[in-house]
Order: C-alpha cells, then sequence, then structure tokens
C-alpha cells in the first residue's frame, strides 16, 4: 500500500522517513528533497524567483508521477501539498493518507532552530496561525498519528498502515 504522509513543515515527516528507510528498508520519496534535485536550487530560492505558485505546481506534478510510477512506498509530502485538494483527492483514492500531528509550538520549535530557510516560516504568529488554517484539510480523509509518540513507535504505525 502506498502510504502518503503529510503535516505541518518541523512535524517530523522527513526524519520518519529517513528512520523508515534506515530501519526497515522503505522505499521513500522526499517530495522537498526531489524537487530541489530536479529544480537544481533549495525551496526557498524556488519560491523567491519562480514563486509559490511554481512550487505547488512542481508538487503536484510529482505527486501524480510517485503515483504512476509506484517506486516509493513511503511519499514524504511537502507542509501545503496535503491541503491542495485535488491531491488529496489523488492520495485517498490512490493510497493511504497519514497526518502526522505533531503540537504546533514543536513544530514551531524545530522549524525556528534549524538553519533551513523555510519561506513560510518567517514569524511565529504567521506560522501558528498558518498552522490552524491547514489543520482541517491535513485530517480530512487521513489516518492520523500522534507525532509526539517516538519514531519507533510511529514506524511500528506506519508498518500496519503499509499492509492494509
Amino acid at each position: 500500500m502506498l502510504l502518503f504522509l503529510v503535516g505541518f513543515m518541523g512535524s517530523g515527516k522527513t526524519f520518519i522517513g529517513d528512520y523508515m528507510t534506515g530501519n526497515y528498508g522503505f522505499k521513500c520519496l522526499h517530495m522537498d528533497a526531489e524537487i530541489e534535485r530536479r529544480e537544481k536550487m533549495k525551496i526557498s530560492d524556488i519560491f523567491s524567483t519562480k514563486g509559490e505558485a511554481v512550487f505547488r505546481d512542481l508538487e503536484v506534478a510529482l505527486l501524480k508521477e510517485a503515483i504512476e510510477v509506484k517506486k516509493a512506498q513511503l511519499v514524504i509530502c511537502g507542509g501545503g501539498l496535503g491541503i491542495n485538494e485535488p491531491s488529496q483527492t489523488l492520495m485517498v483514492k490512490k493510497g493511504l493518507k497519514v497526518f502526522l500531528d505533531t503540537p504546533k509550538d514543536e513544530c514551531w520549535k524545530r522549524v525556528s532552530t534549524q538553519s533551513v530557510v523555510r519561506p513560510l516560516a518567517t514569524c511565529r504568529e504567521s506560522f501558528m496561525q498558518l498552522h490552524r488554517s491547514r489543520f482541517t484539510a491535513y485530517i480530512k480523509g487521513a489516518h492520523v498519528i500522534d507525532g509526539s509518540l517516538n519514531e519507533k513507535a510511529i514506524a511500528e504505525k506506519l508498518m500496519v498502515l503499509s499492509r492494509k
């Protein structure tokens, strides 16, 4: 079963994907990393030079490709892809959408201490507002996993879901 891991920036999606690969041999597609590789630029540079709309189009195209090619078992979606209505529909029809529900304060703590520039995480207030505005879309049609669990517990839940 193809799993689509969605969640807010800083929720731990990339970390869990790496854990699944390293400990369970899962084939993961990290959407943001793949877009950066293909475009030969960081996400923040894509936002600043090409705009958010172009980045979102790249995400949707890569999602469709991942579904068609089926090389990955777990697709690590960027924070905005999980709220895109057509993408949500594809995830639910073609696999299982899994929402990694990490408390927003923990997400902010992680994002604000990373060296990675996140274009939509410029200040705490707007970050929290964005989290609130996306929450309903994240849970729509999703299996929810508590992001405050340790990585082994999250991985075990993903393993169970992958067998459906």
